[in-house]
């Protein structure tokens, strides 16, 4: 008997810009891959594609592509019998693209920023994979290690079933990273980014339920 094996797709989505949709979306997949989860990430955003340019050449991040906004279903289904994650990061402001990408995942993402957790912003980031009654998570980004906040905000994550316990602090190399068209854990390998990123993978994992690293050899068993 034929058993098709196929990627868990995860929307990384924010109405607002800024908010680290597509640093998360590079680093994960990055994390992903390291730990042996092979992982495509496509670019949503066809009119500001951030995370087509962070790619560059493709020497270091070869699993990242625009997604074909004329047939994204072929692409999302080709990739999927190849690999164990697919990651969509998505444009912002909720555009018809961001909504597309939503719909298409199984799991969602929202970054969010400590400056604007409380906002209507956030309210309105949550409420998108509500009414798609798809599974969300916020993770806390851009926070300020060692600050008053930053502890406060470890704290108050903690005890929310809706957050990642993993919290990606602002460091200068993460926006380095572009730059070199590198993830962090290629940029920086070893620094407490890159260690981050690698246990918000391991939460992602955990709460995707995937279990088996697929190998392109065993997609179709």
């Amino acid at each position: 008997m034929r058993r098709i094996i196929v990627a868990i797709v995860i929307a990384v989505s924010q109405g607002k810009g800024g908010a680290a949709k597509t640093t998360t979306s590079v680093n994960l997949a990055g994390a992903l891959n390291e730990m042996g989860f092979p992982t495509f990430l496509y670019d949503w955003d066809v009119g500001k594609p951030d995370a087509l340019k962070w790619k560059g050449d493709g020497e270091f991040l070869s699993w990242i592509n625009l997604i074909n906004k004329d047939n994204p279903i072929k692409d999302i289904e080709d990739a999927k019998l190849k690999n164990s994650f697919l990651i969509f990061d998505t444009p912002p402001n909720y555009e018809q693209n961001a909504f597309k990408a939503i719909m298409a995942s199984d799991f969602v993402i929202i970054p969010t920023s400590i400056n604007y957790l409380d906002q209507e912003n956030a309210k309105d980031a949550i409420s998108v994979p509500m009414l798609a009654k798809k599974p969300f998570k916020i993770l806390m980004s851009k926070v300020k290690k060692g600050t008053r906040e930053g502890k406060e905000l470890q704290k108050h994550i903690g005890k929310q079933d809706i957050s990642f316990n993993s919290i990606i602090t602002d460091r200068n190399v993460i926006a380095q990273c572009p730059c070199n068209s590198q993830w962090v854990g290629q940029f920086a390998k070893g620094s407490d980014s890159h260690q981050q990123f690698l246990m918000l993978a391991k939460e992602v994992i955990s709460w995707t339920g995937v279990t088996k690293k697929v190998k392109m050899s065993e997609a179709l068993l």
